[in-house]
């Protein structure tokens, strides 16, 4: 940017208004380089694309924020609810690691956009088909390119928001060397980089070489460590209230709360029982006294209190994820003849993160145990104190429940650690063929492996177990292990005391965890070819078309270390866990289990793929040539045409199954250049986004009872002997995503240094793809309504059809999480973007600005009630601001802002059910600041600040949105908005050297 591109793409091929040249021009003086114009394979000028692309130099990016390629761009007004970089560690369970580098155009959800390298696509890391950009080689890279239009007509799948190209310099020779080192102003978050990049011309200078490597150590950091974000050594900041949604209990609107407790659990155990118990609502405040529970404030339609004695789960959660990644990358070209073009490049890359999430210990206050009131126990417990289980006994009881929460001193907190291993080639032949012909072949393949180990996995079974103690011989032991036929299912059981903050042991502890991986595979293999010339002209000048073809497959494979653990869950009977003595539930009768064993394990996915064949043709019409009314006019249009076929199962217990689908995408533009003064263009396109792996075949994965009302039968969950389970999974039927776009843009020049570029968009998308809970009522109601018919009775399983509402015909699975083609999105909005350059006391001065707004964010997923995310989990106003300015001929500086909008935080189904304000999250502007000093050409150091006046980011809660979005929003934990800084002020010193 800057000094070094002109933003858009019409502007690529000109001169900047500083002087220096930009990324297209300064391919085409290298003579043998084609000019890459992203979003077309026939528009070989800028000037002449009638699509809106951002152009951004890697310079530009290192300059604002010397941290890595992705950090950079999330600062860009374009995207909104990306994920990764300090955004935070979440969790990432069923084969996808949810902290990986990935952006979002709009907000729409990162996997409606399309990566590529050089025009190629890069493989995806997750089984959800989103792009790790840490993968991208960076210190090779020579600048991206954001197109902002639907492009399905020319790359396929997923380009319905747009596109980010990362182009290579692919002619870059000599020696580069970077190192550069980080901290936070509090001293934390340290942070080392150091790269190498080597090019040089062979063979007579019809070869070029080039190579690079790059190591980043990345420390990261916990919530814990800053007060504004997590309140240190208490419970952690939550929403509470009820919404006034219930008329039965008291009007409650949404609120935050630092002390927000569970009132039927304590870390030292609280005894939920009848008041026949004498020892009822009592605490073991002391490992085995217990004293009278000591209450907060409750809160209305919830077990929750606000303070008191109740226990909370810690949330150590990553606010940024450790990371250590390194990066290798080679690329070799040959030119065979005059006519005849070899290249083959590839990369490895090795990803280490580590992410601590919310403690999650086990406790008998969660779905865990199959009950809201504790853990079931019995009064001749081994550990319970003599004088209370006589006192239970002489009192008739023989079970009570207590609500716990597990922890025990030095054990870490629940946490995951990733490791992906990336190595990708792709290989190929361009040719000329004579009159301006052009032809190429090429092939990518790439192999992606990712490691997942959450530690800290509670085994139900085993905690159940243990539980369930007795004395024998005086011996605390565990009951199964006096049973003959089930002590094989639990060898060398450790009883667990219960009764105490600290009474849990280090060897308890490890008997009832341990940690639980999976390793996934993800595979890619592309073919593709094109060609391009001008088969003749107009009277305007010629015609370029292009016809290209592509199969490529995808295919991904996930070994857990207890896959079938996972998909037939938790049989108490077979294991002995006995309903009349634990708080294991009978059961159902289709005999799929009640809890997870490991519920924090991952299932496995069998081999599944997807192969895709397509066919393309492009063209550009130059209509009318040097006339006074129009410089230059010209049209442009695309079609695609792209068969899918997907092959795999739900789960362990399916057959295969395969998804066909088909899809026709087409794009049309117009540019209508009046003078150098004066552009417009326009474009509209129908794209698509096919169902991916995940969509599709999703491991499935029973979560336990259900806690639904059977509104066809009557039947309520937990009563009358009603246990159906719920499961997610993915939905082989599924088909693709259908969208059409419309730009419309003027672009303006009054001087040779200044520039405005003014872009409308408007995109809406059928036949959305969104996950919905088949338990709620209004889902049901849509089912019986249609007698049948209706693709939400997908969602449920039940013996005998819809119009028996008889207790027999109850249904025995909910699928509480499956996706369905059901929702609609759409988005509009403006993009602006200001160059002006000049000089100031003789030297040079570079202004730009950035803008974009999106007043509307709208998804519609019948039954629901329609919502609109902009204002709410996505800012409707987001601006960038930047100055470069050289002090001397060796000091320059370079100064950046950001802004955003404030956001009214209330979900629109919620309405006046939260405090007026309460939830309101102020606007905010982050500012970077870098000191570059240039002793000699080949020498730079620079001082890098973040966050110049390190501003607290607002507090913020995610209750909005909806996860056909997938825009970062959710139900969920207090923190701050994900494009805001809660690091604070950082500091980078680093050195870049060129020979």
């Amino acid at each position: 940017m800057f000094a070094v591109s002109p933003l858009h793409a019409q502007e690529a091929a000109r001169e900047p208004t500083d002087g220096t040249k930009s990324a297209a021009t300064s391919q085409a003086d290298e003579g043998s380089e084609a000019i890459i114009v992203t979003g077309s394979r026939v528009i070989k000028n800028g000037n002449d694309s009638p699509t809106p692309v951002t152009i951004i130099s890697a310079d530009s990016l290192a300059q604002s924020k010397p941290t890595t390629v992705f950090e950079a761009l999330l600062e860009q007004p374009l995207f909104a609810g990306s994920g990764g970089g300090k955004v935070g560690g979440r969790t990432g369970q069923g084969g996808n690691n949810n902290s990986i580098a990935s952006l979002n155009l709009r907000g729409l959800g990162s996997t409606r956009s399309l990566v590529l390298l050089d025009g190629k696509r890069v493989p995806p890391q997750n089984l959800d088909g989103s792009t790790d950009l840490n993968q991208i080689p960076e210190m090779l890279l020579g600048r991206v390119d954001l197109q902002t239009g639907g492009s399905s007509a020319v790359y396929g799948s997923d380009a319905i928001t747009g596109v980010v190209n990362f182009i290579l310099d692919r002619k870059f020779t000599g020696i580069k060397l970077t190192a550069s080192s980080g901290i936070s102003q509090r001293g934390d978050e340290p942070i080392y980089d150091v790269g190498a990049a080597f090019g040089t011309n062979l063979l007579g200078d019809r070869g070029h070489f080039m190579a690079s490597v790059q190591y980043r150590n990345d420390a990261g950091l916990q919530r814990t460590d800053r007060e504004n974000i997590q309140k240190l050594g208490g419970p952690p900041w939550s929403m509470q209230g009820n919404g006034c949604l219930s008329s039965s209990v008291a009007c409650v609107p949404y609120f935050i709360s630092q002390d927000a407790r569970d009132g039927l659990g304590t870390f030292g155990g609280l005894i939920n029982s009848t008041s026949a118990n004498p020892f009822n609502r009592y605490d073991f405040t002391q490992n085995g006294i217990a004293t009278p529970f000591v209450g907060g404030t409750a809160v209305a339609g919830s077990n929750n209190q606000i303070g008191g004695n109740g226990a909370y789960n810690g949330q150590q959660v990553s606010l940024a994820a450790q990371l250590k990644m390194l990066q290798a990358f080679a690329r070799f070209d040959y030119d065979l003849t005059d006519n005849l073009h070899f290249y083959v490049s590839g990369y490895y890359n090795r990803i280490n993160q580590h992410t601590d999430l919310n403690s999650q210990r086990a406790n008998g206050a969660s779905a865990v145990t199959g009950t809201t009131n504790g853990f079931k126990l019995r009064s001749d417990n081994a550990f319970l104190p003599d004088f209370m289980r006589t006192g239970m006994q002489t009192a008739g009881i023989t079970t009570f429940n207590l609500g716990k929460y597990f922890d025990v001193a030095g054990s870490p907190p629940f946490n995951i650690d990733w490791t992906n291993t990336n190595r990708y080639i792709t290989a190929g032949l361009e040719g000329k063929l004579g009159g301006g012909w052009n032809w190429e072949v090429a092939y990518v393949g790439s192999r992606v492996t990712q490691k997942n180990v959450a530690n800290e996995t509670w085994s139900t079974a085993r905690l159940l177990a243990s539980l369930d103690s007795v004395l024998v011989n005086g011996v605390p032991t565990c009951w199964v292990n006096t049973q003959a036929q089930y002590t094989a299912n639990f060898p060398g059981c450790v009883p667990i005391n219960p009764f105490g903050p600290t009474s849990l042991t280090k060897a308890q502890h490890d008997y009832i965890v341990q940690p639980t991986d999976y390793i996934g595979t993800t595979t890619l293999m592309d073919f593709s070819g094109s060609i391009n010339g001008s088969p003749f002209s107009t009277w305007a000048g010629p015609v370029n078309v292009a016809v290209s073809a592509e199969y490529r497959k995808l295919g991904y494979e996930l070994v857990s270390n207890g896959p079938v653990a996972n998909v037939v869950a938790l049989d108490c009977n077979a294991l002995g866990l006995l309903p009349a003595r634990t708080s294991c539930v009978q059961p159902s009768s289709t005999n799929i289990g009640t809890a997870p064993t490991w519920p924090n394990g991952t299932a496995g996915r069998s081999p599944v793929s997807q192969k895709v064949s397509e066919i393309a043709g492009e063209a550009d019409v130059p209509l009318i040539t040097g006339k006074s009314f129009a410089d230059d006019v010209r049209l442009s249009g695309a079609v695609r045409y792209a068969d899918y076929s997907s092959t795999g199962s739900v789960n362990y217990l399916e057959p295969y199954k395969t998804a066909k689908f088909h899809a026709l995408t087409w794009k049309a533009g117009l540019v209508w250049r009046f003078n150098d003064m004066l552009t417009l263009r326009a474009t509209h396109s129908k794209d698509f986004r096919a169902p991916n792996l995940a969509d599709l075949y999703l491991p499935g994965r029973t979560q336990g009872l259900a806690t639904v009302t059977d509104f066809l039968t009557g039947a309520i969950a937990g009563q009358n002997g009603y246990n159906p389970n719920q499961q997610v999974g993915g939905n082989p039927n599924l088909k693709p995503e259908n969208s059409r776009t419309t730009t419309v843009g003027i672009v303006l020049k009054p001087a040779h240094n200044f520039s405005v570029a003014l872009d409308y968009y408007n995109i809406k998308i059928d036949n959305a793809i969104t996950t919905i809970d088949g338990g709620s009522q209004a889902v049901q109601k849509a089912c019986y309504d249609s007698g049948g018919s209706s693709p939400f009775c997908s969602l449920q399983v039940r013996p005998s059809g819809y119009t028996n509402t008889s207790t027999a015909n109850n249904a025995t699975l909910w699928y509480t999480a499956s996706p369905l083609n059901i929702a609609k999105l759409s988005t509009h909005g403006l993009d602006l973007e200001m160059n002006y350059a000049t000089e100031l006391a003789g030297q040079p001065l570079s202004l730009r600005f950035l803008g974009s707004w999106q007043p509307t964010l709208r998804s519609e997923a019948p039954p629901s009630t329609p919502t609109d995310a902009a204002g709410v989990s996505i800012a409707k106003l987001r601006l960038q601001g930047m100055i470069r300015y050289n002090l001397t001929d060796k000091i320059r500086l370079d100064w950046s802002t950001r802004w955003r909008s404030g956001l009214k935080n209330v979900d629109p189904l919620l309405g006046a059910q939260v405090a007026p304000g309460s939830l309101d999250v102020a606007s905010a502007s982050f500012s970077n600041l870098n000191i570059s000093f240039q002793p000699q050409p080949n020498y730079e150091f620079y001082f890098n600040v973040q966050n110049v006046f390190d501003k607290t980011p607002p507090t913020y809660v995610p209750i909005a949105g909806t996860s056909a979005l997938a825009s970062g929003a959710g139900t969920g934990g207090v923190g701050f908005y994900p494009s805001d800084d809660g690091i604070g002020r950082y500091f980078i010193v680093g050195v870049r050297m060129k020979f």
